[in-house]
């Protein structure tokens, strides 16, 4: 892993009106890292990565992009999967489509795409395995289907990072597996970056590299096979956590946390 980060946070603040929803975050994302960021409702984590995008302005700190720093990050320079319930997934459109917007984001407007963006853009698919589907409706895909378009969409434009945000909301046992080994398979062939808010604390010990954990600010920063972190998740989640380490032989229960 390269000594310089993708992406290094330093003594962020974010505040709304007069109240303090981040102080202190300190973090680094190095190239083909996967990041896990853990916590409760409220405790910021949509507002970190709606920060790093530019979308939220911090009163402190600094956002740095292999050491240099940047008010806003270049165009195509993160792609970024929101929340399921943020996406009209019933919109009229085809699969190509929807994955030459991607493309169109790095151009300006109005602009038509040539041959290499197509390419391009086929290529993104041929990643995720949807290649097939070039020509279906985007409505008619499943879940699990849908979202590997988004992810080419977010392809197409040749990010560094990849960010999302409660990726394994809405899918069952079998299409978060497959997201988990997706994003895997991605990182080592594509040299991205991963960062991913998640509520699902049962996968990180098996897919992700670095976990943390964020109550306003950041109370864990570290490997997952860290002893001390089922002690952070429960001060930041409550006594009544019960953390449940899955492995290959634990399908039918993967990625739930019950309190």
């Amino acid at each position: 892993m390269n000594n310089q980060p993708i992406l290094e946070i330093n003594n962020l603040k974010v505040i709304f009106g007069d109240k303090v929803i981040l102080e202190n975050i300190n973090l680094k994302l190095h190239k083909k890292e996967i990041m896990a960021i853990v916590g409760p409702n409220g405790g910021g984590k949509t507002t970190l990565l709606k920060t790093i995008l530019g979308i939220y302005k911090p009163v402190a700190g600094e956002i740095r992009i292999f050491g240099k720093k940047y008010k806003r990050l270049p165009k195509g320079f993160v792609g970024y999967l929101p929340q399921k319930d943020l996406i009209n997934y019933n919109f009229p459109i085809l699969v190509k489509d929807v994955v030459c917007m991607g493309r169109k984001i790095l151009k300006p407007f109005p602009s038509i795409l040539n041959e290499e963006d197509k390419d391009s853009c086929y290529e993104a698919l041929k990643k995720v395995g949807m290649e097939k589907f070039i020509k279906e409706s985007f409505s008619s895909l499943s879940g699990g289907q849908k979202q590997r378009v988004l992810i080419a969409r977010l392809l197409a434009m040749q990010p560094k990072i990849l960010m999302f945000d409660e990726p394994s909301t809405g899918l069952d046992v079998v299409g978060q597996e497959d997201f988990y080994e997706l994003i895997n398979e991605l990182r080592m062939e594509n040299d991205i970056a991963i960062l991913m808010v998640t509520h699902d604390i049962g996968v990180i010990s098996n897919y992700v590299d670095t976990v943390a954990c964020l109550n306003k600010s950041i109370h864990f920063h570290g490997s997952p096979k860290d002893g001390k972190l089922p002690d952070v998740l429960e001060k930041v989640f409550g006594k009544n956590i019960q953390l449940i380490v899955h492995d290959h032989q634990c399908l039918t229960c993967k990625g739930h946390i019950h309190e």
